[in-house]
C-alpha cells in the first residue's frame, strides 16, 4: 500500500480500481482531453526551446494551470512533497524569459516536464514514500515511464465519449477512425492547397485567417500528428492517478524487496575491492603534491608554462576520477549486503568515506586550477559550466561523506535539494550577462589582455550587448575609434542587430528587449554626435 492513500468522493480505492473498459468518462475529462491535444500540438511547435524561449515559458504556465484545474476537479490533494515539484519548476522556468542562454533554456524546460509528471503522481498519492529517500529512483521510473502509459489509451476514448446502454462510455474506435481519416486527408489536402496557392487572394486568406501557407502547412500537420502521443502521455498520467492505478504498479514493498534482493556482495569483498584504489590515490596525491598545491597559491608549478593546459588537465582528471568514484559508490550502495538493522557495515562505510574524501581533494584542486585559468583568460560559458559542475560534485560528495558518518542522513532528499538550488542559482543568475560584464570590466581595468568580443557576441548573444556597447563607448572616450577592437566590436553589434530583426514574439526574452533598447540609444547617440 502506498504511503498516503485517500478516498475522496468519486475516487476509487486501491483495492477496487476502475478498468479502462468500464470507467465512466466525466465531462471535464473530455474537455481536458481536447486541452491536452492542444497543448501537445503547442509542445511540438515550441521545439526547439532555444528558438522559442517565451513560447516555452508560456507553455509551462499553461500546462501547470490546466493540470492544477484537473487536479482540483478530480479531488487530488497536495502534500509538501508534491508542492516542491510544483514550485521549483515554476520558479526556474522564469529563466526562460530572464536570460538568453539556449543550453539553460533546454535544461530548464526538461526539468519542468519531469517535475510535472512527479507533481501529478504525488498529488494523487502515488509516491512510494512520504519523503524522498532510497526509493526516489523508483519514484522517477514510476512517474515518468509507468503511470502515463498505464492509461495511455484513455485519451482517445475521452475525446469523443459515447454512452452505452449500461451507462458506461466509450469512443476509442470512433476516435481512431477519425484520426485515420485525417491522416488519409493530409496528402490530398496539402496538394490542393499548393495548387490553389497560385491565386494571391486565396494565399492571403489562408495567411490571415488560418495562418497557414504552403510553406508551413506541413509543419503544422507534423506538429499535430506528433502532438497526439504527447497529449495521450500527459492525459494518461492524470487518469492513472484519478483511477488510483498507482496501487497496481511498483508498490513500495515490491521495490524494497527488489532492492534488497540485489544486495548480494559481502562487505569484506567490497572493502578489498576499494582498497587498491585508495592506495593508488594516496601515491598519486603524494607524487603530485607540488602540482596540486601550486594551484592554491596562484602560480603555475615548475616546468609548466601554459595556464589552459594546466587547468584542462585538472578538469578532465576530475571528471574521470569522480565519475569512477561516483559509480563505485553507487554500486556499493546498490549491491552490498546490509546488517539486520538495514545499515551498511561499519568497515564499508569507512572505506566509502575515504573514497569520498579522496574525490573532494581532487575537486578542490581542480576548482583552484579553473580559477587560475579564469584569472588568466577571463570567463566563457564552458568555464562557468565546468566550475558549476565541480561545485555540484563537491556538494554531492560532501553529502555522501556525511551519509557514511551519519547513516540516518536523508541523502536522496539532500542531493535533490542541492541540485535544485545550484541549478536555480545558475539559471536565474543569467550567467551570460555576468560573463560579458566580467570580461569587459577586467579589460577596461587593464587586468585582461583580450575580452574576446567575438565569443561574447556569438555565445552570450543578447546578454552581452549592453557590455559591448559600454565597451564601445569607453573606447570612444579614450580616442580609440580606429582601433581593431573598437571596429571589431562595432561590426559584431551591427551583425547582431541585423540577425535579430526577424525574431518573432515567442522568441522574445528580457535580455533581448534590453539589448535592443541599449543598442538603439547608442546608434542614436552616434548619429547625433
Amino acid at each position: 500500500m502506498n504511503y498516503n492513500e485517500f478516498d475522496p468522493a468519486g475516487a476509487l480505492t486501491a483495492e477496487q480500481p476502475k478498468t479502462a473498459q468500464t470507467r465512466q468518462i466525466k465531462a471535464y475529462e473530455t474537455v481536458f482531453a481536447w486541452a491536452a491535444l492542444l497543448l501537445g500540438y503547442l509542445f511540438c511547435r515550441t521545439l526547439p526551446v532555444s528558438a522559442h524561449p517565451l513560447g516555452a515559458f508560456l507553455l509551462i504556465l499553461a500546462l501547470y494551470t490546466a493540470g492544477g484545474i484537473f487536479l482540483l476537479l478530480s479531488h487530488a490533494r497536495q502534500t509538501p512533497r508534491s508542492l516542491f515539484y510544483l514550485v521549483s519548476p515554476l520558479v526556474l522556468s522564469a529563466s526562460l524569459f530572464l536570460s538568453s542562454n539556449a543550453f539553460l533554456h533546454t535544461c530548464t524546460f526538461l526539468w519542468s516536464l519531469i517535475c510535472f509528471t512527479f507533481w501529478v503522481t504525488l498529488s494523487y498519492g502515488g509516491g512510494l514514500e512520504a519523503h524522498a529517500r532510497e526509493l526516489l529512483f523508483y519514484d522517477f521510473l514510476k512517474a515518468v515511464f509507468v503511470m502515463p502509459f498505464a492509461s495511455f489509451g484513455t485519451f482517445f476514448r475521452s475525446l469523443f465519449p459515447r454512452r452505452k446502454a449500461d451507462g458506461t462510455t466509450s469512443g476509442g474506435k470512433q476516435v481512431l477512425l477519425a484520426l485515420l481519416g485525417l491522416l488519409i486527408a493530409v496528402i490530398p489536402t496539402a496538394i490542393v492547397v499548393c495548387l490553389l496557392s497560385y491565386d494571391q487572394t486565396f494565399s492571403d486568406i489562408m495567411n490571415k485567417i488560418l495562418r497557414l501557407s504552403p510553406d508551413n502547412l506541413a509543419d503544422h500537420l507534423v506538429c499535430l500528428i506528433f502532438g497526439i502521443p504527447v497529449a495521450a502521455y500527459g492525459f494518461g498520467a492524470f487518469i492513472s492517478g484519478a483511477d488510483r492505478k498507482h496501487g497496481k504498479y511498483m508498490s513500495a514493498e515490491s521495490c524494497r524487496k527488489f532492492s534488497a534482493g540485489a544486495k548480494f556482495a559481502p562487505g569484506i569483498m567490497v572493502c578489498f575491492a576499494i582498497l587498491p584504489l585508495l592506495a593508488v590515490y594516496c601515491v598519486f596525491f603524494v607524487s603530485q603534491w607540488e602540482n596540486y598545491v601550486s594551484a592554491f597559491t596562484g602560480r603555475l608549478p615548475s616546468g609548466t608554462q601554459i595556464y589552459s593546459q594546466y587547468a584542462r588537465d585538472g578538469f578532465f582528471e576530475l571528471c574521470a576520477v569522480s565519475g569512477i568514484n561516483a559509480g563505485i559508490m553507487l554500486l556499493v550502495s546498490a549491491f552490498t549486503k546490509r546488517k539486520n538493522d538495514g545499515k551498511p557495515d561499519t568497515l564499508v562505510r569507512i572505506f566509502t568515506a575515504l573514497l569520498s574524501l579522496s574525490t573532494l581533494i581532487l575537486i578542490a584542486t581542480a576548482i583552484s586550477k579553473t580559477a587560475l585559468y579564469i584569472k588568466a583568460y577571463g570567463l566563457t560559458q564552458l568555464r562557468v559550466y565546468a566550475a558549476w559542475f565541480m561545485i555540484l560534485l563537491a556538494a554531492a560528495f560532501v553529502i555522501m561523506l556525511i551519509k557514511q558518518i551519519c547513516p540516518k542522513t536523508n541523502a536522496a532528499a539532500s542531493l535533490l535539494i542541492a541540485f535544485v538550488l545550484l541549478f536555480g542559482i545558475l539559471a536565474l543568475s543569467n550567467p551570460d550577462r555576468l560573463i560579458a560584464e566580467y570580461n569587459v570590466d577586467r579589460y577596461l581595468d587593464g587586468t585582461l589582455e583580450n575580452p574576446d568580443v567575438w565569443m561574447l557576441a556569438n555565445d552570450c548573444g543578447d546578454d552581452a550587448v549592453p557590455s559591448l556597447v559600454r565597451l564601445c563607448r569607453e573606447l570612444e572616450s579614450r580616442g580609440e575609434k580606429d582601433g581593431v577592437l573598437y571596429l571589431k566590436t562595432l561590426e559584431l553589434l551591427e551583425g547582431w542587430s541585423n540577425d535579430g530583426q526577424n525574431s518573432g514574439f515567442f522568441s522574445l526574452t528580457l535580455p533581448r528587449l534590453k539589448a535592443h533598447k541599449v543598442y538603439r540609444e547608442y546608434v542614436a547617440q552616434r548619429a547625433a554626435g
